[in-house]
């Protein structure tokens, strides 16, 4: 009974989550990953992700990467990619999922941030508290409310 129960600790302790693959975003043509996922809070989103094949890995269990863009003051699904652990992920047109003729789809149901890291994570010893600088832009139904730089503080996942 203590082999077991010291094999259940060891393996418990030494599981660790896998990274998920972030989503893209997009500002005057240039790119940064991001880890917030407004798609996620589409009113549709099982109906518009059910259009997609479902292909899920450990890195990704959305199924998909959406590419967003930072344009005329708003927040813009430009894009999604699906399978995007495949070697040759799909992309996959906003006009199949979203049935329209738009080639982009303006996130009026997003109000949130996004995050992009600008400094190097503190980690902080003995906890799984971590800080860093960041550009964080706020929205309120997909238009940009806010953008301002500050110091992020969250919990590490490993």
């Amino acid at each position: 009974m203590r082999i077991i129960s010291f094999l259940f600790i060891f393996i418990s302790a030494s599981v660790q989550a896998t990274v998920q693959m972030p989503e893209v975003f997009e500002i005057d043509a240039v790119s940064f990953s991001i880890y917030q996922e407004p798609l996620e809070s589409h009113p549709q989103r099982d109906e518009v992700v059910g259009k997609l094949t479902e292909s899920l890995c450990t890195a990704n269990y959305r199924g998909y990467q959406g590419w967003w863009e930072l344009s005329e003051g708003f927040l813009w699904l430009i894009g999604i990619s699906e399978s995007p652990c495949d070697d040759l992920p799909k992309d996959i047109e906003i006009e199949e999922l979203f049935s329209t003729e738009e080639h982009r789809i303006k996130a009026s149901w997003y109000s949130g941030d996004i995050i992009i890291r600008i400094g190097e994570r503190t980690f902080f010893e003995g906890s799984r508290r971590i800080e860093y600088q960041a550009v964080v832009y706020s929205f309120t139904k997909g238009k940009l409310s806010k953008r301002e730089i500050r110091t992020v503080v969250g919990r590490s996942n490993f």
